[in-house]
C-alpha cells in the first residue's frame, strides 16, 4: 500500500523454518493478508516446504513478493559449490553440516578478535570469508530458483503477481554484520546481480519513544540494543542501495520484536510515516506469524532460540496482527 510517497509492504519472515510455521504463514499468504514473505532454504525439509508453497499458488489472490532469507547462524551449511550464485548448482547436500556460525562469533570475526566456532574450531578471517561467499551463493541461487518457479506458476494459473529480481534479508538480520555484508556485496557485484530490495534494519527510534515510552507497553531494553546495534551497521547498506538505483526502506520490528500488535502498530503510524516522508524511505514492517511446535525443535534450531522466541504464543498475536493491517491502514488514511 502506498501512502503520499511511502510504500508500506508487510513481511513475514521464517517461511520454511518449519512445517507448522510454513503452513501459518501460508494461510495468511492465501487470503492476501501479507504483502511478502522470506524464505529460509537450509533446513533439512526445505523440499517439502518448497513444494508446499508450489502447490497453493493457484489457490492465493496473489502471489507475494518472494525475499531470500539468508540464514548463517542456524540451519545447515548447503553447498560446496563456486561462489556464483547465476551459475548451476554444484554439489548441494539439503542435509548437510550444521551452521557452525552464531551471530556474535561472526560479528567478533568482522572485528578481528579470536573466537571459535560451535565446533570449537578456531575462526579465521579469510577462510570463513570464503566459506560465506560459498554458503550465501548457494542460498541465493536456491532462493531465486523458488522465486523463478512461484512466478512462473502464477503466470500460467492466472494469479496476480509483480515480476522482481532478487530480494535479500537475513535471519537475525545477519547480513548486515561486516564480514557477511563483504561476502555478499562480493557476489552482488562479481555477477552483477539486479535486486528489488535489500533490508537495511535501520528501525527509527523516536517514534516510538514518543508514543509509547519505556518499559512496560514501551521500549524495553533488548529492543533497544538491537535497535541501536543495527542503527550503527544499516548505513552501509543503505548507502549500496540508494548507489544502485534502489529506494531503502526503514524497519519496523526491532523495538516491538516479537511483539508487533495492533495497538500499539496504530498509535506509532502516524509518528512513523512523518518519518519515512521526511527521509524519501519505504516502510517495511516485519513480522513473525508462523507458530513452531516443540517436537519440531531439533538440532537446526539452538534451543535457546526456539523457547524465548519461535515457541512464544506471541506469534499467534502477529497472526492477528497480519490478518488486521491493511484494514486498520485503510481506516487510518
Amino acid at each position: 500500500m502506498k501512502i503520499g510517497e511511502t510504500n508500506i509492504f508487510l513481511q513475514s519472515d521464517d517461511y520454511g523454518e518449519s512445517y507448522n510455521t510454513s503452513r501459518d504463514i501460508l494461510e495468511l499468504v492465501k487470503k492476501g493478508h501479507l504483502d511478502g514473505i522470506s524464505v529460509i532454504t537450509n533446513m533439512k525439509d526445505h523440499e517439502k516446504y518448497h513444494d508446499m508453497f508450489m502447490s497453493a499458488i493457484p489457490e492465493m489472490k496473489r502471489l507475494p513478493y518472494i525475499t531470500v532469507h539468508l540464514d548463517l547462524v542456524e540451519g545447515r551449511l548447503i553447498g560446496t559449490a563456486e561462489p556464483d550464485p547465476a551459475g548451476k548448482r554444484r554439489n548441494e547436500d539439503a542435509g548437510g553440516d550444521l551452521i557452525p556460525w552464531t551471530w556474535k562469533s561472526l560479528f567478533l570475526l568482522s572485528l578481528h578478535l579470536p573466537v571459535r566456532d560451535l565446533n570449537g574450531n578456531r575462526m579465521r578471517y579469510k577462510e570463513v570469508l570464503e566459506q560465506l561467499k560459498t554458503e550465501i551463493a548457494c542460498q541465493l541461487r536456491r532462493g531465486f530458483d523458488f522465486i523463478y518457479e512461484a512466478q512462473t506458476i502464477a503466470s500460467e494459473s492466472g494469479i496476480k503477481h509483480e515480476p522482481q529480481t532478487y530480494r535479500i534479508d537475513s535471519h537475525q538480520h545477519a547480513h548486515l554484520i561486516p564480514i557477511v555484508w563483504k561476502a555478499l556485496t562480493y557476489l552482488l557485484d562479481k555477477n552483477n546481480l539486479e535486486f528489488d530490495h535489500i533490508r537495511t534494519a535501520h528501525e527509527p527510534l523516536w517514534p516510538f519513544i514518543r508514543t509509547l515510552g519505556f518499559g512496560r507497553g514501551g521500549v524495553k531494553l533488548i529492543g533497544l540494543i538491537k535497535n541501536r546495534i543495527l542503527a550503527i551497521l544499516a548505513p552501509k547498506a543503505e548507502r549500496y542501495i540508494r548507489d544502485h538505483g534502489q529506494k531503502p526502506a526503514y524497519l519496523w520490528g526491532l523495538v516491538m520484536t516479537g511483539h508487533m500488535d495492533m495497538d500499539r502498530i496504530d498509535r506509532v503510524m502516524p509518528h512513523m510515516l512523518k518519518v519515512c516522508e521526511k527521509k524519501g524511505y519505504d516502510l517495511e514492517l516485519n513480522i513473525h506469524p508462523g507458530s513452531m511446535l516443540e517436537s519440531e525443535v531439533t538440532d537446526e534450531i539452538p534451543r535457546e532460540s526456539a523457547e524465548d522466541f519461535y515457541l512464544s504464543d506471541n506469534r499467534a498475536l502477529e497472526a492477528e496482527t497480519a490478518r488486521a493491517f491493511h484494514a486498520m491502514l485503510k481506516n487510518l488514511f
